[in-house]
């Protein structure tokens, strides 16, 4: 069974609650425990229709809860419904979404799980977090705190099992020292450590230096790697890191524009019949055959290149050019007008493809 470090507990089937409720910083553990949900119901493999993403505001709470009583698609045995909210948004909960909200929790849907995210610095007392906690329904709500050192120690030594890998305690104590206590970007650099290292089971100091000891350089890769996911969230979440650490906007708005490059390049060459696998080796020489990333790699950068047509790529590359005139010319804040674009990219980015599945055995 799968463990919740975030719930210090094994996940049953048959002890799963109809409701959880996450509210906090540290975000990546209520994404982590909606993972390992899916794989303990559905199995690593099921299809992302399985689980339905909201994002509030924007999306009523009404239409969330609407969904959340429909039957699965295609009649699947379970569903995920996740809601990802702010906190910093509006404190005051309308009358009636609190009653929506409230009969819900009272009458359930069978074979569903409804993950509500409430982020920011937010405590116990948030309108949000009351509304699902004080109905008396059995909603699990747990607090979503940043992790520092010795928790920190903890999660790295969860994260691995099963992997057949160990990482020494000085290795671990050098990885939060580069890192920092960002889980994400941990998450990631084992991602790395686990590939890299693919052929020795104890992972030393010296591993963690020479694949992690390059510090900022990996943001880029976070970068593109969440752009052609279409991961609207994590692109905002590396945006503001970088200009926290006082990234300049027009090397951002290079590194997106190289996305939108390489995929419209990517769907140039599937015009001339070039095969998808020459086409990633070109565009993606780090990435290699046989590494634990190249399957997913392969699939978010063909996915990406399947749901934006032509017209769509030259659209959101003017807006580019718009956005670096006014970066030059204007006052407008370069990150508000980033994080729009990357709401219209994202949005493009996110619909079903049209076509068949792709995998990395050349055309789909």
């Amino acid at each position: 069974m799968p463990y919740s470090f975030v719930l210090d507990q094994e996940i049953r089937e048959d002890g799963l609650a109809p409701c959880y409720v996450f509210y906090g910083e540290e975000t990546y553990l209520a994404e982590q425990f909606v993972q390992q949900v899916r794989e303990l119901l559905l199995g690593p493999d099921a299809q992302s229709f399985n689980v339905e993403r909201f994002e509030l505001p924007g999306t009523s709470w009404a239409e969330v809860l609407d969904v959340a009583r429909t039957a699965p698609f295609l009649f699947a045995s379970w569903r995920i419904v996740l809601a990802n909210a702010r906190g910093d948004a509006e404190e005051k909960l309308p009358r009636a979404d609190q009653e929506l909200i409230k009969a819900y929790c009272q009458s359930p849907p069978q074979k569903t799980i409804l993950v509500v995210v409430v982020s920011g610095r937010v405590k116990k007392s948030h309108p949000l977090v009351k509304a699902f906690t004080s109905s008396g329904s059995g909603a699990v709500s747990t607090e979503i705190r940043p992790l520092y050192e010795r928790d920190l120690a903890l999660w790295i030594k969860k994260r691995l099992e099963g992997s057949a890998k160990v990482l020494t305690s000085e290795a671990v104590t050098k990885l939060i020292e580069i890192v920092g206590s960002d889980l994400r970007r941990i998450d990631r650099e084992l991602e790395k450590v686990l590939t890299f290292a693919a052929d020795r089971r104890v992972i030393d100091v010296q591993d963690v230096l020479d694949i992690c000891g390059w510090g900022r350089t990996f943001a880029e890769w976070d970068l593109t790697d969440s752009l052609e996911q279409g991961d609207y969230r994590q692109s905002l979440v590396i945006l503001n890191r970088r200009f926290e650490e006082s990234a300049k906007a027009e090397h951002l708005l290079g590194s997106i524009a190289g996305v939108l490059r390489d995929v419209l390049l990517a769907k140039l060459w599937l015009d001339e019949n070039r095969d998808r696998k020459e086409i990633f080796a070109a565009l993606r020489p780090k990435i290699q055959e046989g590494w634990p990333l190249y399957q997913g790699k392969f699939r978010a950068f063909f996915g990406a290149v399947e749901a934006l047509s032509k017209a769509d790529l030259n659209g959101l590359i003017g807006r580019l050019r718009d956005i670096d005139s006014l970066i030059k010319s204007s006052d407008t804040p370069p990150q508000a007008m980033l994080e729009g674009f990357i709401f219209e990219y994202c949005r493009l980015r996110r619909r079903p493809a049209a076509g068949k599945r792709l995998t990395s055995r050349g055309r789909a």
